[in-house]
């Protein structure tokens, strides 16, 4: 990429992109998302927290902080740990399995610290 941010080196383009194609995690988000009652973005609601933790999650994944996405994808866990019971059923349904595929590819691909891996591991284990 040069200075003015033109792509300049094909690579970079290969690279950049290979994480997002392995899981194809766009098309995850956006069908997840579309199950989300839209009252949950309001702040005042109990489930805006968990809503900002799974888009913390894609996002910091999009823009290669694996350790950033793994570490929200544990607050996610206490998060329905605590009080999974205030969030819509489906919605619910479709959250689980988005931190359950990216949790897994996190481990599975070490782009995550041992430590991380180890609670994500714990998570996995109890659910």
């Amino acid at each position: 990429m040069d200075l003015d941010g033109e792509i300049v080196d094909d690579w970079f383009v290969i690279e950049q992109e290979k994480y997002l194609k392995d899981i194809r995690i766009i098309s995850h988000f956006q069908f997840m998302h579309q199950k989300m009652p839209l009252q949950y973005l309001k702040r005042n609601y109990g489930q805006h927290k968990f809503v900002s933790y799974i888009s913390l999650v894609g996002t910091l994944f999009i823009s290669k902080e694996f350790q950033g996405s793994g570490i929200f994808i544990h607050r996610a866990k206490v998060f329905l740990e605590t009080d999974q019971s205030s969030l819509d059923e489906v919605y619910l349904k479709e959250s689980k399995k988005f931190l359950k595929m990216m949790s897994h590819y996190l481990i599975e691909n070490n782009l995550i610290s041992e430590e991380l891996k180890q609670k994500l591991t714990e998570d996995r284990n109890n659910d």
